[in-house]
């Protein structure tokens, strides 16, 4: 377990440092994203919560599968959300395998994109 919390502070720093502070705007967008975009959210916000738990819960008896273990250590980083910079969005909100590792919700896709332009 300490290996673990190790490992993930470790990564929380790196990502702290490389991302910085979240995008000015962000809050914003979201009070103008539409009920079914919150409903979409919530659900999503639901299901990362309990891919997480299900994730944690494996770590009482690890696989000796090394590929297994390493599925293991992707899905405690992809799920958690004390890894961001604010500690409240799992990288797997904007990132979620079931969308080829894009935003599941089409809606703050299409925000996010015209908030980072280029």
């Amino acid at each position: 377990m300490k290996t673990r919390r190790a490992l993930l502070t470790i990564v929380a720093a790196t990502l702290a440092i490389t991302l910085g502070a979240d995008a000015p705007g962000a809050e914003e967008s979201t009070a103008t994203l539409s009920p079914q975009a919150l409903q979409e959210i919530a659900q999503i916000e639901a299901e990362i919560d309990r891919i997480e738990a299900e994730t944690i819960e494996r770590l009482a008896v690890p696989p000796d599968n090394q590929v297994q273990q390493v599925e293991l250590l992707g899905k405690l980083l992809l799920y958690d959300k004390q890894l961001s910079v604010n500690r409240n969005e799992a990288c797997a909100f904007c990132h979620m395998p079931e969308t080829g590792f894009t935003g599941p919700v089409s809606e703050c896709r299409l925000k996010w994109s015209m908030q980072h332009k280029h």
